[in-house]
């Protein structure tokens, strides 16, 4: 992403947060870009514009820290040094930022189940409310089950069956 093309995005990215948040560090950007160019082959690269994810940090952190590690000797040594602290210190920025991000993210989202929680309860109470009959209006009336069995069986006795078999002609 050219600089032009950064200018023209309304978003805040992680470089501009923590360059707003430690304003007596320089050169964040720049720094952020050469770690781009740097490595761009890796599994997850260096974004231009900065990440804040605590995965890519870590994997920055390595590759920094053992970037030219072999050159200890001499001014470029020295200088190779202080500055691999800087950026060390950089990325341990960009960590924090990423933490204080989480740390918002998780606090919210508690917030939010608390809200749920609440607005479970009171949804409960007016479903209660709502299935009350009214006061005004008589409750509904069942009527009573229906009796299977027949009380007054041995009152009325079944009467014998005639039989009425036999061979019944219509000749006069």
């Amino acid at each position: 992403m050219s600089k032009v093309d950064r200018k023209n995005l309304k978003a805040v990215t992680p470089v501009e947060v923590v360059q707003k948040n430690n304003c007596l560090v320089k050169n964040i950007a720049k720094i952020s870009e050469k770690w781009h160019k740097r490595w761009p082959n890796i599994e997850q690269p260096w974004p231009v514009e900065g990440t804040l994810n605590p995965d890519v940090v870590k994997t920055m952190k390595a590759l920094v820290s053992t970037y030219k590690a072999d050159q200890k000797k001499g001014k470029k040594g020295e200088k190779r040094k202080e500055k691999r602290q800087m950026e060390l210190g950089i990325l341990q920025l960009f960590e924090e930022e990423g933490q204080r991000l989480i740390e918002a993210a998780k606090e919210k989202f508690e917030q939010g189940i608390e809200k749920m929680n609440k607005n479970a309860k009171k949804m409960k109470k007016l479903m209660a409310e709502i299935n009350t009959p009214f006061s005004h209006v008589d409750a509904v009336k069942k009527p009573p089950p229906y009796e299977k069995e027949v009380k007054f069986k041995e009152i009325y006795p079944q009467l014998p069956v005639i039989c009425q078999e036999g061979n019944y002609s219509n000749k006069r």
